[in-house]
């Protein structure tokens, strides 16, 4: 997954590397494959191949799988007395980034093996440090055995919860499965005083906001009388321009992000529809 933060300029690249609980002495090929959740940044594809050997584990590992951005990494690990995997990546084998100014932040887990209706999963949470050890992010990791039908549902999974760049010039419109929808709007580089107004159908939801990681959430509803827009207008770029944040839009089955880089008094309008 690649997260490109706000004028420091680096790319924090997770690549899952994860393995199927077993303590078979024999040498078993895996694939799952799921999302990677990156907190305050959003979900990811990313697809893990591996073998299991007594308590060890080896494979790759392949993110951002078929985007520009696409990278694959051997991975190594073990399974510990208590049931869990604990897994760090070793290797880039292959990648798409292309930048030299980036680094990459490799991925350090501890998932569960789970049986959820039959299906075989791997689940929980990981930490990103980069080559100085130093920490870089976190989220959690969902995981299924790969059949025909998960793969069509990852696929739609991750196409939704892909960031999509919004236009400052246009109308963006927004489509949501329900009336009731939260909107969350947070700073998604580094938190350096970027300064917002908010507007919904001409009425003023908030004057000024200073823009947080954790971010402020709105709740608004979708009537079939009323334009539906919402107006986010920049007044302060903070210290580092332009304005830039991430909007996440939570409707009744989906989640979707949406991120925005606008110079000072910039007006971004998002004009939301009910799906029928």
């Amino acid at each position: 997954m690649i997260l490109k933060h706000k004028k420091i300029s680096f790319v924090l690249l997770f690549i899952l590397l994860f393995s199927f609980l077993s303590f078979s002495q024999s040498s078993d090929a895996n694939k799952f494959i799921g999302v990677i959740n990156v907190k305050n940044i959003g979900m990811f594809p990313y697809q893990l191949d591996f073998t299991v050997s007594g308590n060890q584990i080896t494979g790759t590992s392949v993110t951002n799988i078929g985007n520009k951005d696409e990278t694959s990494a051997t991975i190594k690990g073990t399974i510990n007395e208590k049931g869990a995997i604990e897994f760090s990546e070793t290797n880039i084998l292959k990648t798409g980034v292309k930048d030299k100014n980036l680094f990459l932040c490799l991925v350090n887990a501890k998932l569960s093996f789970k049986t959820v209706l039959g299906v075989e999963t791997l689940e929980g949470d990981f930490t990103g440090l980069d080559n100085k050890n130093k920490f870089c992010g976190s989220g959690t990791i969902r995981l299924i055995r790969e059949t025909k039908e998960i793969t069509k549902a990852v696929e739609t999974i991750t196409r939704d919860n892909e960031i999509k760049k919004l236009s400052i010039v246009e109308v963006n419109q927004i489509a949501v499965d329900d009336r009731d929808v939260k909107i969350r709007i947070y700073d998604n580089g580094v938190v350096d005083g970027d300064e917002i107004q908010i507007t919904l159908n001409g009425t003023v939801l908030i004057e000024k906001h200073t823009l947080t990681k954790e971010g402020k959430v709105y709740n608004i509803k979708v009537e079939d009388s009323s334009s539906n827009l919402l107006e986010i207008k920049t007044l302060n770029e903070g210290i580092y321009s332009p304005n830039t944040a991430n909007i996440e839009v939570t409707a009744k089955r989906q989640i979707k992000t949406y991120n925005f880089n606008a110079p000072l008094n910039t007006i971004i309008k998002l004009k939301f529809l009910l799906e029928e």
